[in-house]
């Protein structure tokens, strides 16, 4: 993140590049306040922030970097010719000034031994400098001739100060920020900067931002973590990851992130948006979309192609359509149930059964319980629900499901006379009101439920 400790702003090729606490940060939007994607990096040397302004030239092979690389900035400006002006600290050494014309490195032009502390900035040719910590004075020169000599500005301590990419200058004091436009004459410059409550000032972090979808929509869309503990949230069209330490995860996300999940460096899916996903006991880590789509990564960082999410995932075991057959059938209280296989369903909603596709009550199929693995026949009589299995049947109260039976009685002496072929098992039942039928092969059976008790 970016702290109050501002320390050197600059300008180069077309985007604005903040220095803080350790911390570099881009900005290429011409506002001026949202961290570009894959910033803030870390940053505690002038070679590491060297590198990554333009890694192409092998600067371990260039001496002048060598002798420069370990040293810290204090300032830098953009001179209007493009090249930077970085003024360096080290602990043994002091100061030195260089130049960075963008592929080479070179010494400064200026040398001003007694000013520890400073800030410059160039403008419209004129150089800008703020000596703070001490008299707290503005210097302005022209071709290296001051042109103000000493203003005082000792009410405000000036960190760090350039020109935007918009119409403005920015200028930073502790944990504040102004802008001044760029058309003020070098003595407006200095009235503004005096005048600090005056200009509006606004709070770095306030101004200054990472554009971070989890605090702007305070939502995560998915989580996972990888083999080695490492954490990713997904959130809108970003994700941000978290490297433990120790048992932990830290308070900050890893330097350089959030970062767009459509043009990621890592091996998940470049997708604009990612859903959900999860690692899988097996190691592998899968990935879901907003657009019904899947991809699964191996530990070795293999990505499948997309599959379609309904193809694999959510799928329930339905004996209907597997098999294609119903084995038995009742209604209770108007509610249709079905039994194929070891599986029933329920149907509440039958007006649409000779018209279209019904579907079945939310929770179901469900088991059918055991013993039971299969149900030849169903019928309701008199309050009671009897299902047939084989040459046994069970016996439940109507309003019951069928998930729990207490026990399986023979057909064989428990309905009446009946050809040995019934006895060993049905092929269906059917409750008409006055009359039961059994059905087996091409024969049946009926009995008169009129002239029963």
């Amino acid at each position: 993140r970016l702290d109050t400790d501002i320390c050197a702003a600059f300008i180069y090729d077309g985007a604005c590049y903040v220095v803080s606490n350790n911390v570099l940060a881009q900005y290429t939007d011409e506002s001026m306040t949202v961290i570009a994607p894959g910033f803030p990096v870390p940053e505690s040397r002038f070679g590491d922030v060297i590198n990554i302004l333009n890694d192409s030239p092998n600067w371990d092979e260039d001496a002048y970097y060598n002798t420069v690389k370990n040293y810290t900035i204090a300032a830098c400006y953009t001179r209007d010719s493009g090249v930077l002006y970085f003024r360096l600290k080290d602990e043994a050494n002091g100061y030195k000034e260089v130049l960075f014309t963008g592929t080479a490195l070179e010494d400064g032009g200026f040398a001003h031994e007694d000013w520890n502390a400073a800030v410059y900035f160039e403008h419209d040719g004129i150089t800008y400098l703020y000596k703070i910590k001490k008299n707290g004075k503005a210097y302005v020169y022209a071709d290296d001739a001051i042109i103000i000599d000493g203003e005082d500005i000792s009410e405000t301590l000036i960190a760090a100060a350039m020109p935007g990419t918009d119409t403005n200058v920015y200028i930073f004091s502790e944990s504040e920020y102004i802008a001044i436009p760029k058309d003020y004459a070098p003595e407006d410059f200095i009235a503004a900067v005096r005048d600090w409550a005056g200009q509006d000032p606004r709070n770095i972090r306030d101004g200054f931002m990472v554009p971070n979808t989890i605090r702007d929509n305070n939502a995560i869309d998915a989580a996972y973590t990888d083999a080695d503990g490492i954490l990713y949230l997904f959130s809108g069209d970003q994700y941000v990851r978290y490297t433990p330490i120790g048992n932990t995860y830290g308070e900050y996300v890893d330097p350089g992130y959030p970062k767009a999940i459509g043009s990621n460096e890592a091996v998940f899916p470049q997708w604009p948006q990612i859903n959900a996903a999860f690692l899988g006991e097996d190691g592998i880590r899968y990935f879901f979309n907003n657009s019904g789509q899947y991809v699964s990564l191996t530990p070795d960082d293999v990505l499948s192609t997309p599959d379609n999410v309904a193809d694999k995932w959510g799928l329930v075991r339905n004996n209907v359509t597997e098999n294609g057959w119903i084995d038995a059938a009742y209604t209770i209280n108007g509610q249709l149930f079905i039994i194929s296989g070891n599986q029933f369903m329920r149907y509440s909603g039958l007006e649409g059964i000779n018209s279209g596709i019904v579907l079945a009550d939310e929770g179901y199929p469900k088991a059918l319980g055991a013993p039971l693995t299969k149900v030849d026949a169903a019928f309701t009589l008199a309050g009671n629900l009897y299902l047939f299995s084989g040459n046994k049947y069970s016996k439940l109260v109507s309003d019951e499901e069928p998930v729990t039976l207490s026990g399986l009685k023979s057909i064989t002496k428990n309905w009446g006379n009946i050809p040995s072929d019934f006895k060993a098992g049905l092929d269906a039942a059917l409750n008409q009101g006055d009359k039961l039928s059994f059905f087996k092969g091409s024969q049946y059976v009926e009995y008169d439920l009129s002239a029963t008790d």
